[in-house]
């Protein structure tokens, strides 16, 4: 039996003359595990925190890079990107996979109507899917020698797009090119057209509810699948471990860092920053070995999409 004890732990402390106990033995090694589970516990907390505390550094703009030893994206743009597959969409703070696609349409004309007297808008569109709109062909009625007047474009209630847009005599279907086309994800609501000016002599074809009548040219973007590579970083000296956590809704997320998949950790069910629900998990495994390190995220749609809101990977 032991005659002393740690000052911390009051692990055994035997002396010359002491009788060994497996009691003992096991009080210790019981201890020990208590103490380093209580370690590890304290470790997987500050990591998951500083994940928290850089991303809320980053959404309020207080932090435009990387630190050494944690790459993470919120994906407020797409400076974080090294590349991506097309029909994965940033946009409002997170990445995005549709399983379904907004496809072009066409509101028909029954009459005429000229914006010299008031403005003329589409119907409004609810979007089912994902697409971009590139372009807007209409049919106008025209005998004037020129006339400029604006297309806008709304979305979600708010003017996103305004160009000019120049007739000469024409008379019949005119097709124009976005200067900047428009990404559209599935719930967004929108409409263009022409507000009040031109000339009394252009008239826009016109539908029986008199909103302008013509066809929404979109590029349908959705995918069963989609890629992501985050752009490339150094590799920390001395790291051994990698820890990523990951918050997203839908379909699946699944990482790969330098080719080799995570082994997953953690599921749990959280929210945002900005109260979204979503899913949180945390994959684990061995730092990979190299100069360099890359990270590749894989979405995979369910039936109402797949959205990668933030993730955050720690080199240990």
């Amino acid at each position: 039996m032991a005659s002393g004890y740690t000052e911390n732990y009051g692990l055994c402390q035997w002396q010359g003359e002491d009788k060994f106990l497996r009691e003992e033995f096991n009080q210790d090694n019981a201890k020990i595990d208590a103490a380093l589970g209580g370690l590890r516990t304290g470790l997987d907390a500050a990591a998951y925190n500083v994940y928290n505390l850089i991303l809320q550094n980053y959404y309020e703009g207080k932090y435009t890079g990387y630190k050494r030893g944690l790459i993470f994206d919120g994906f407020l743009d797409e400076s974080g990107v090294e590349e991506k597959d097309d029909e994965l969409l940033v946009r409002d703070k997170a990445l995005r996979l549709s399983s379904v696609d907004e496809e072009s349409w066409t509101d028909a004309g029954s009459s005429y109507g000229t914006p010299y007297y008031g403005a003329f808008y589409t119907q409004t569109r609810t979007a089912v899917g994902a697409g971009v709109l590139a372009g807007f062909r209409f049919t106008i009625r025209y005998t004037g020698s020129s006339s400029t007047v604006k297309l806008q474009i709304w979305l979600n209630g708010t003017q996103v797009r305004e160009q000019e847009v120049t007739f000469t005599t024409l008379t019949g279907n005119r097709e124009v090119t976005l200067e900047e086309p428009l990404l559209l994800l599935p719930g967004d609501q929108y409409w263009l057209g022409f507000p009040k000016g031109g000339a009394s002599s252009l008239d826009f074809a016109v539908t029986s509810e008199n909103c302008l009548a013509g066809t929404a040219l979109i590029t349908p973007l959705a995918a069963e699948e989609g890629t992501l590579t985050v752009t490339e970083q150094a590799m920390p000296e001395g790291c051994a471990q990698v820890m990523l956590f990951a918050r997203s809704a839908g379909g699946a997320v699944t990482p790969t860092l330098a080719g080799t998949e995570l082994t997953l950790y953690s599921t749990r069910q959280t929210q945002t920053m900005d109260g979204i629900a979503c899913t949180e998990q945390e994959w684990r495994g061995s730092a990979p070995a190299g100069e360099t390190l890359t990270l590749t995220w894989t979405l995979t749609a369910g039936e109402d999409g797949c959205t990668l809101y933030d993730y955050g990977l720690l080199l240990l």
